[in-house]
C-alpha cells in the first residue's frame, strides 16, 4: 500500500519559515491548490507562486490562486530578507556552509534553495548576499513508493539481497522519494521477497533523504540504516564502508568523478550500491563521463527510469544491465500503484501518491546508437542500448516496461 505521511503535520513548520503576513497568504492559497503542492517560489519583485502537479499558480494579495500573473502578490526585499533569517533561525553564520552550497534544510527535510549575489574567495563561492529568490521544496515520505519496483527486481534478480541499481530521471520526478522508501524497505527486510533486513549506509549530502536535524533522521529510513548527514558523497561512502560495515550503501544524485571512484571502491568491497542520477534516458547517462565509466565497468545490475506520466515516481522502464540493457517486463501490476486491490489509502491535503506506469513490452533490447558507439563509449552491454529512438520511447509517458 502506498501511503503518504507527514505533509499535513509538517505544514505549520513550513509556514513558520515565512514572515507572518506572507505565511497567512500561503496558508490560504495552499488550501485551494489543485493537487499535490511541491514548491513555494519567492522572487523579489516578481509573482509569488505555488508549484505542483505539473503547473504553477500565482498567489494574489488576498491569498487566492490565479493563472494571471498580473494579479500576483510580489514579495519585497523585506519579505526575502526576513524569510532567509527565519530559515536560518536568525543565525546566518551558523548556516554558512549550507548557504555556500545554495540551500538550507528545515526540520522535516524541506529544502530552501537560495539565489542572489555570490561572494567569491579564491575563485570559490564563500557565501550568498542579497538573496533575491527562495524556492522551498516540500519534503514528503511516501511509504510503499518502491514496493512494486522491489517486488519485480526480486523476481528478476533472485538472491538474498537486491541488485546494485541506478535510479534516474529528469528533475522532480520522484528519485529521492523512491530511493528513501527503497532504503527503508531494504533496512526493514521482507520475508515475502526473501530478503532479511540489511545494514544500510546512507550518505545524505543535502539532508534530503533522511531529513536529519541535529544528527537525528526526521524521516523513516529503516531500523538498520546509519546516516552520514551533510557529508560529501565520495568521502561519506568511504567513511561508512570503513566504519559501519554496510551491506548496502545509498546516496542521491551521483555524477562527479570522485563519486565514481568511491562507488567503485564500494563495489570492490562487495557492497550493494543504490544511487540516483539526473537523466531522461540511458543515452543521457552515457554522455556524462563519470556515469559512463560506472556503466562501462558494470557497476549497476539494473537501471530504473522514473517519470511523471502518472505522477512523480512513475516507473517508466527498468533495464537488466547484465543482458545488454534488456528491458524487464514488470507484468500486469506495472499499471497499478503498489497495494492495488487493497483498501485505498487516505490522501491528505497537499499529498499525492506515487505509482508505476502502465504497459509492458516483453523485454526488448534497445538498438545501438550510431556506428562505432560500442568502441567509443566502451560501455560493455549498455552501449548496445543507446539509441536516439530508444531515448524518445523512454520519454513517451507511461511507456511499456
Amino acid at each position: 500500500m502506498v501511503r503518504e505521511v507527514g505533509r499535513v503535520e509538517a505544514w505549520p513548520e513550513v509556514l513558520s519559515a515565512f514572515p507572518r503576513g506572507l505565511a497567512a497568504l500561503l496558508e490560504t492559497a495552499a488550501a485551494g491548490f489543485p493537487g499535490p503542492l511541491e514548491e513555494i517560489r519567492l522572487r523579489q519583485g516578481r509573482p509569488l507562486m505555488l508549484v505542483g502537479a505539473g503547473r504553477d499558480l500565482a498567489v494574489t494579495p488576498a491569498g487566492r490562486l490565479s493563472s494571471d500573473l498580473a494579479q500576483a502578490y510580489r514579495p519585497t526585499a523585506e519579505d526575502l530578507g526576513r524569510t532567509v533569517q527565519l530559515l536560518a533561525q536568525n543565525s546566518l553564520y551558523a548556516w554558512e556552509d549550507e548557504i555556500r552550497q545554495g540551500f538550507l534544510t528545515l526540520p522535516g527535510g524541506h529544502r530552501a534553495g537560495l539565489v542572489g549575489r555570490a561572494v567569491l574567495e579564491r575563485g570559490e563561492v564563500r557565501t550568498l548576499k542579497q538573496v533575491g529568490g527562495v524556492s522551498l521544496r516540500l519534503a514528503r515520505q511516501v511509504r510503499g513508493a518502491a514496493g512494486v519496483l522491489l517486488e519485480r527486481l526480486a523476481r528478476a534478480f533472485p538472491g538474498p539481497r537486491p541488485p546494485s541499481l541506478l535510479l534516474f530521471s529528469p528533475p522532480q520526478a520522484g528519485k529521492t522519494t523512491v530511493l528513501r522508501d527503497l532504503v527503508r524497505q531494504v533496512s526493514e527486510g521482507s520475508p515475502t521477497l526473501g530478503w532479511r533486513g540489511l545494514k544500510v549506509g546512507l550518505v545524505d549530502e543535502r539532508s534530503e533523504l533522511a531529513a536529519s536535524f541535529g544528527g537525528v533522521p526526521q524521516l523513516d529510513v529503516g531500523p538498520r540504516t546509519d546516516v552520514l548527514d551533510a557529508c560529501p558523497k565520495a568521502q561519506g561512502l568511504m567513511m561508512l564502508i570503513r566504519s559501519m560495515s554496510p551491506d548496502l550503501v545509498a546516496t542521491d544524485e551521483i555524477g562527479r568523478p570522485e563519486d565514481s571512484l568511491a562507488l567503485q571502491e564500494a563495489l570492490g568491497a562487495g557492497v550493494v550500491v543504490a544511487a540516483t542520477a539526473h537523466g531522461g534516458s540511458l543515452e543521457d547517462l552515457a554522455r556524462r563521463p563519470a556515469l559512463r565509466q560506472l556503466l562501462g565497468l558494470g557497476a549497476f545490475q539494473a537501471a530504473v527510469l522514473l517519470g511523471r506520466s502518472r505522477g512523480p515516481g512513475t516507473v517508466e522502464a527498468v533495464w537488466d544491465l547484465r543482458k545488454g540493457a534488456e528491458r524487464i517486463d514488470l507484468g500486469e501490476a506495472a499499471g497499478q500503484p503498489p497495494g492495488a486491490g487493497s483498501q485505498r489509502p487516505d490522501r491528505p491535503a497537499h499529498g499525492g501518491e506515487l505509482s508505476p506506469a502502465a504497459g509492458r513490452t516483453g523485454g526488448s533490447t534497445l538498438r545501438p546508437a550510431v556506428a562505432g558507439d560500442r568502441d567509443r563509449l566502451r560501455i560493455h552491454p549498455v552501449a548496445r542500448g543507446l539509441a536516439p529512438g530508444g531515448s524518445r520511447a523512454q520519454r513517451s509517458g507511461g511507456a511499456a516496461v
